[in-house]
Order: C-alpha cells, then structure tokens, then sequence
C-alpha cells in the first residue's frame, strides 16, 4: 500500500466530478452501465431497475373513493374553501365548504400524504408560510401545520404552487412553485415529517407567465412528470420525470389532432384563466386536466385524453385531448387545485 500524491488525487476527484456533469448523473438518480462483450456484441444482462412504487392512492383524492377531486376558494366574503368530490366520469359533485373566511389570497394545491397517515393533504401558501392542511379521508382537513424545513419565509405574491407524488425518487411527495418568475422544486422530506427540504431552482426567467400541471407518471419510469401551459398564448408543454434538475428540455402537448394536422395550444388564459390536473379522473388509465372560464361563462370543462384518437400516450406526446363542460356556476372562484 502506498499513498497518493496529493495533486494526483485532486485530479482523480476532478475528473470524476466533470464526468457526472457532462453525463447529468445526479445524487440518488438511477443509471446504469452498459456491458458489451470483448467483440462488441451485447451480453444478455437484466434490464436495469425500474424505481419502486407504492401502491399510492389516486393522486388528488381526497375522500378515499378512488377517484380524483377538485378544490377551489371561493370569492365569497373573504374566500372560503371548497371542495368538489370527483364522480369517476369527469364530472363533479356538488360543493361543500372545507374552509371558512380568509382564503382568498392563498395558493392552494392538493394530494401526496406528506405527513404518513395514508391521507392526502391539502397544502395552502397562506401569507409567507407553507401549511399541511392534513386530510381526514373524507373531503375534509385538519388544523394546519407549518412545513419544518422550509416552510417559512415563503413570498406572499406566490399564487403558483403544485405537488406531485414523487419529483425525486424516494417515493415522498414534493412541492413545484414559481417565485420570481423562476420555477422550484421544494423536495419533501421523508425522514422529516412532513418537511421540505431546500429548495432547487429547476427552471430560469420566465415562468411567470406559466400555468403549472401536476403530471402522474405519463412516461412509466417511475417518476412524475410536469406539464406547462403559457397563459399568454395557450401553448402547453410536457416535461418529463426526475424533476430535480434543470428542466431546460421541453416537448409540446399535443391537443388535439385532425389528419396531419394538430395543435399544441390548450385555451389561453382569457379564455381558461383557470387550469389545474385532474389525474386520471375518468379512470381509463391517462392524464385529464380541469379548467374554468371558458369564454368567461365561468364553465367547469373536463380536458380528457382520449385513447380512441391517441394511439401513442407514451410516445413523444403525453396525450391528445378533446374538452367537455361537465359544469357550470364557477363565475366566483379565485383559484383552484
């Protein structure tokens, strides 16, 4: 045994940590070594690991029922929170309040059971905090919480937030927000409860002008996915899983398709001022969206992939929608999640 020179060792260290750059491997991200003969040929090796699963609920439900679910704060007195029980077909129930007065300038999102107790959550940036509203598994929340972690200091002009079931790999929830027209992943933290951990800036100037989607796992690698629509002019876009670094890479979202010919554009934000994911809500196993002011009739419209007319849905495009109203009487809402 000997030792090593010291600027030897330091080169090593260099060259490694330029290495994992270049090839973009991350702390905790799966990858794996391809094994080639001496001629060339490939061995016959098993495929690499898929990242584990749980058998999550749906994501977004909120009563237990199977089935997605829709919040919103209403604009009545100071904002009261709502909550619309999904009916497995796209369509909402009826509204019960969850939550009394002060709502009306919060950010609000739902699902992901980020303090163990097999509920999903509702989470709320309620001033400068973050808050777990901990779900009761009926449609109901608990008294909140302050995240640990980071839960403080969050800007009140905040009006973009979203969870997904898993951004990192380690099967716990996380928390996507837009903060000074930058985009951050605020990765939960599972050996704190319920945490998050600092946050990571994974998209540059010009969020501002974007509408966050919660994605489930659209591509099958084990990971949530994120989808974005420019309010300004409607187009939408798909960026896939992990999430936990800079997601310069984009694909546009197909919706709709005729001949050759389609569309990337989902409605602008006069036309849809509201957009939120509704998860598989018609339960035929792709992606939905909810959205609210079509044409400012205040509309509740169910954006669905269809699997008649998408052939591909893990193919280049996540999925290749059509729209239905499937309610009314939304002219008064501030914000939904």
């Amino acid at each position: 045994m000997r030792t090593i020179p010291s600027a030897d060792n330091r080169k090593g260290g260099s060259d490694l940590e330029e290495f994992y750059r270049d090839n973009r491997i991350l702390d905790h991200d799966a990858f794996y070594v391809k094994v080639v003969k001496e001629d060339g040929t490939d061995m016959a090796l098993p495929a690499p690991p898929v990242p584990s699963r749980k058998n999550h609920e749906p994501m977004g439900d909120l009563n237990g029922d199977g089935n997605a679910d829709l919040i919103a704060i209403d604009s009545d007195g100071t904002g009261k929170l709502r909550f619309y029980a999904g009916r497995g077909d796209g369509s909402l129930a009826d509204p019960k309040q969850i939550g009394n007065g002060g709502w009306a300038h919060a950010a609000i999102t739902h699902g992901g059971d980020f303090n163990g107790d097999g509920n999903q959550d509702v989470v709320a940036r309620v001033g400068s905090e973050l808050r777990l509203y901990p779900g009761n598994g009926d449609g109901t929340v608990g008294a909140p919480q302050v995240f640990k972690g980071n839960g403080a200091g969050w800007d009140p002009s905040i009006t973009k937030i979203i969870t997904v079931d898993d951004a990192t790999g380690d099967d716990y929830p996380d928390v996507i927000a837009i903060s000074n027209n930058k985009l951050w992943l605020y990765p939960g933290d599972p050996d704190n409860k319920p945490g998050l951990k600092s946050p990571i800036q994974i998209g540059g100037a010009g969020w501002d002008k974007f509408d966050l989607i919660a994605l489930d796992d659209v591509d099958g690698d084990g990971y949530s996915d994120l989808g974005a629509r420019n309010r300004n002019d409607g187009m939408s876009y798909f960026y896939p899983g992990p999430l936990n670094h800079d997601l310069s890479q984009r694909t546009p979202m197909i919706r709709e398709q005729s001949g050759d010919r389609a569309t990337t554009r989902l409605y602008d934000g006069v036309n849809l001022p509201f957009i939120t994911s509704a998860h598989d809500s018609d339960g035929n196993g792709r992606m939905d969206m909810w959205g609210i002011g079509m044409m400012g009739r205040g509309k509740l419209n169910f954006i669905m992939d269809d699997p008649k007319v998408d052939k591909n849905p893990q193919g280049d495009f996540p999925w290749i929608s059509r729209s239905k109203e499937v309610g009314n009487g939304f002219n008064g809402i501030l914000a939904i999640g």
